[in-house]
């Protein structure tokens, strides 16, 4: 994910900002997971968790701006805030483990075969981040739509491209919900 960011700066000159942001945020969930699989505590396994958090919440948008703009599809600056601030309200919620029940009532640390993992109950409002990027993926699948539906051949030909990479991501999501991996594929 770090040569992405190197490769994009390089070659992307600043022609679309967005999928640099995209790419700095998969480094961060990375950097998150990483570092929750070193952490010798339940504080920087937190912090770390937190971390992974920080990069996935903002991913999400990212992935609906590229769309949306591929697309032609225009996100008004109203909107991109409201975005940016359930973003950060979301992030608030999915990081408050050992502060606050809401997301986990309880979470202790657990050592797999020399990696850390959380051992988590979940509160009542972590249903919140799942619907978060439900939303998201429906979002994605609008804006896809929509551009189907102009006609022109251009956005056909990159809806039908938007919507193979969504369908992959749909169902790698669903997959992994399924069958409640320790780990992070999407």
């Amino acid at each position: 994910s770090l040569a992405l960011i190197a490769l994009c700066g390089v070659t992307n000159k600043r022609e679309n900002p967005l999928l640099l942001w995209l790419f700095t945020s998969i480094a961060v969930t990375n950097a998150g997971y990483f570092t929750l699989s070193l952490a010798p505590n339940i504080t920087l396994a937190l912090c770390s968790n937190a971390l992974a958090y920080l990069g996935s919440v903002f991913l999400s948008m990212f992935m609906l701006l590229i769309i949306a703009d591929l697309c032609n599809v225009v996100i008004s600056k109203k909107l991109l805030i409201a975005l940016v601030v359930i973003g950060v309200v979301i992030f608030l919620i999915a990081s408050s483990g050992g502060y606050s029940d809401v997301y986990y009532k309880t979470v202790s640390l657990n050592i797999v075969n020399g990696a850390t993992t959380l051992k988590k109950t979940y509160g009542f409002l972590h249903p919140v981040y799942k619907i978060y990027i439900i939303t998201y993926l429906l979002g994605m699948v609008g804006i896809i739509l929509y551009s189907f539906f102009r006609k022109s051949e251009k956005n056909l030909k990159v809806s039908v491209f938007l919507a193979a990479v969504v369908s992959v991501n749909i169902g790698v999501w669903l997959i992994e919900s399924i069958m409640h991996s320790q780990f992070e594929f999407l």
